[in-house]
């Protein structure tokens, strides 16, 4: 039994009044000699001892009365035996959030002053972890130890350019605890960016035996706000010509309305700029434009001048522009039509081929032809290759082309598999008939989703599909494009030095209408740039994230430092904005690295929020004890098991049965 308001169970010491009121206001009986009254002895001491009983049952009565009702006001309730969980372990787990946003102000300084007292203060016995973490791929843990290494951890770690993903941290934490049974407390330390916080994410609990507490380093915020700038969408590769470039950007103004000027700028030199105004806490979209015709890779910017920025970056967006020649591009179609409507090679061809400006020149043929000088190789609804195709295609992505795969309704499984399933980078399991689906997004940075949804506002929900291939042995590839039903519409792998896409769907009107909508056409440019590129980099990489650099090879930052791989492949961060020179296989090539915007929006969210979002049981709270800590009701639950259960209800009624029975007892004794 558990008492909302115990304090009042003093009351309970009422009960000895009527006890009391018996002893001290009872009858006193006089012995007087009366001899005409000694035959009557016998029956009055019978009366005598009724009376008397039935006084003590007055008492208990009167006493049962009081008790039941202070019991009703001290509101019982069962807990169920949460309280009596008993104490366990105090393993302490502290989160160090080292993304981006913590780079402003003293944010970072202050999350370690904190993260230190709470190490400093953990139980004696405890175990101390300390986990920085950024985005998903910053996630570091400490090995458990004393106070004293967790402090050295904490003084060692540093802020970094990645973009925040708490719940991916909280996720491994999880993983975690739940691997060595533990026990003890998690304690979150962030500035809580809401950006931060996916909205449209399942969020796991942890375990019962876990307290969870925020501490939220926000500061104040920057009054003036400032600029941030990400780029949409633009012409990766243009073939030379007259104002064959341009880019699209969107500027983004955390404060008042303001005026600023953005200039392109390519190697550094400025070919265009133009003045925009910005909204209060609004967001602008800009498109810039010139002219390049040397051959080759050129480092490119948008910059914003004119007004304040949160974040070191957020001022410009870099990207890579090359001027190419026409890309060749073979398309072996598996099923030639004399309908061109039916002919999936068809729609290709008018994607790539289309206008004049177009850098693709792309041929169909039935059979596999010499792949000399090609960039890239589309097989559209074709089920079997000769081995010898096959090897040739093998040897031909693996020295650095790039190979498309689609499958329409019309390709056999077996065949596939057998064949060209040996290089894709998934097979066929079953063609799957499903009315209505279309395409959304797996992968939301990747380079074909940000590029083709961005360019003219592509919707990717046009097409429609009325079956697709459901596949098997694809866990090699990443997954950039799902169905509506959730499963795999676009798969990327890499087979040596090259890169394969698969799609396993009809790129013709045999099932769906996808290439009759606008969106086609920078689908399939866009899946063609991709592999033309040997699928090393997108249009722009985030800073934080890591660049896996091949054997001897280098990497040259911004800041004109050069890390170097020895005679295996590493892993390299890339640690701030900016154009990155990367050699390897005695060639070199531009990578354009980018801040990811959403940091320097300082938004926080609410920590009490978060707490009931993570905490695996709302309705109970830790607390420590000099043993350790143990499990109790919190008070919003108490308050709630209490009404639920109304104990204090029934001790009233109790109450009111006791007092009429009281009343039929004293007059029983009245009468005697």
């Amino acid at each position: 039994m558990t008492w909302l308001t115990p304090s009042l169970l003093w009351f309970a010491l009422l009960g000895a009044v009527p006890i009391l009121l018996h002893f001290l206001l009872r009858e006193r009986v006089q012995k007087v000699a009366f001899s005409a009254m000694r035959f009557l002895r016998k029956q009055s001491r019978e009366v005598l001892s009724r009376k008397k009983w039935l006084e003590w049952l007055l008492t208990i009565l009167r006493v049962a009365c009081i008790m039941l009702l202070v019991a009703a006001f001290a509101r019982p309730f069962f807990a169920s035996g949460i309280d009596a969980a008993g104490k366990f372990g105090s393993d302490t787990y502290i989160l160090l959030d080292t993304s981006r946003s913590m780079t402003f102000g003293t944010r970072f300084a202050d999350a370690q002053a904190q993260a230190e007292q709470l190490a400093k203060a953990a139980a004696g016995d405890s175990r101390i972890t300390v986990v920085t973490f950024g985005g998903a791929e910053q996630i570091h843990f400490s090995e458990p130890g004393d106070a004293t290494a967790a402090v050295d951890a904490i003084h060692h770690a540093a802020a970094t350019a990645g973009s925040t993903d708490v719940f991916a941290a909280i996720d491994k934490v999880l993983e975690t605890v739940k691997q060595h049974n533990g026990s003890g407390e998690v304690h979150l330390i962030s500035d809580l960016q809401a950006s931060g916080l996916p909205r449209n994410r399942d969020v796991r609990k942890l375990p019962p035996s876990y307290k969870f507490v925020v501490h939220a380093i926000a500061g104040k915020l920057p009054e003036a706000g400032g600029v941030a700038i990400e780029g949409g969408a633009f012409s990766a590769d243009v073939t030379p010509g007259e104002q064959n470039f341009s880019v699209a950007a969107r500027v983004h103004n955390r404060g008042p309305a303001r005026e600023v000027e953005a200039q392109l700028k390519i190697a550094g030199k400025s070919i265009a700029t133009k003045r925009i105004q910005l909204a209060a806490n609004g967001e602008t979209a800009l498109t810039l434009g010139g002219t390049l015709r040397d051959v080759g890779e050129h480092p490119g910017q948008v910059v914003i001048t004119g007004a304040p920025v949160i974040l070191p970056g957020d001022d410009a967006y870099n990207f890579i522009v090359r001027v190419v020649k026409k890309v060749k591009v073979v398309v072996v179609n598996g099923h030639p039509s004399k309908n061109e409507k039916d002919d999936a090679a068809y729609y290709i061809l008018a994607a790539l081929n289309a206008g004049d400006d177009s850098p693709y020149s792309a041929k169909a043929y039935e059979t596999l032809p010499d792949l000399k000088d090609v960039n890239v190789v589309i097989l559209s609804a074709l089920s079997t290759l000769p081995p010898a195709d096959v090897k040739r295609l093998e040897e031909f992505v693996k020295s650095g082309g790039g190979m498309m795969i689609s499958a329409g309704p019309g390709v056999n499984a077996a065949s596939f598999d057998a064949s060209i399933g040996t290089i894709s980078p998934a097979k066929l399991r079953a063609w799957t008939a499903g009315d209505d689906l279309f395409l959304m997004p797996a992968n939301a940075h990747h380079s074909l989703v940000t590029r083709i949804v961005s360019e003219g506002g592509g919707d990717l929900t046009a097409g429609r599909f009325n079956g697709y291939w459901d596949l098997k042995d694809s866990q090699e590839a990443d997954v950039v494009l799902r169905f509506s039903n959730n499963r795999p519409a676009l798969l990327q792998g890499h087979l040596g030095n090259g890169t394969t896409i698969f799609f396993p769907a009809a790129m013709d009107m045999r099932a769906g209408d996808f290439p009759l909508h606008g969106i086609f056409v920078p689908f399939i440019r866009e899946a063609v740039r991709i592999l033309q590129d040997h699928g090393t980099k997108a249009a722009s990489v985030l800073a934080g994230e890591s660049y896996q650099l091949g054997a001897d090879g280098s990497i040259e930052g911004p800041d004109g430092k050069i890390q170097r791989s020895e005679k295996s492949a590493v892993a390299v961060t890339l640690s701030a904005p900016g154009i990155y020179k990367v050699t390897q296989s005695n060639t070199t090539e531009l990578l354009a690295v980018n801040g990811d915007v959403k940091e320097s929006d300082l938004t926080p969210a609410s920590a009490s929020d978060l707490e009931k979002m993570i905490a695996s049981a709302p309705e109970t709270e830790v607390r420590r004890t000099a043993e350790g800590f143990e499990r109790v009701l919190s008070g919003d639950a108490r308050v709630g098991a209490e009404h639920k259960q109304n104990i204090g209800w029934y001790c009233l009624l109790t109450v009111a049965a006791l007092c009429l029975t009281e009343l039929y007892v004293a007059q029983l004794a009245s009468r005697k």
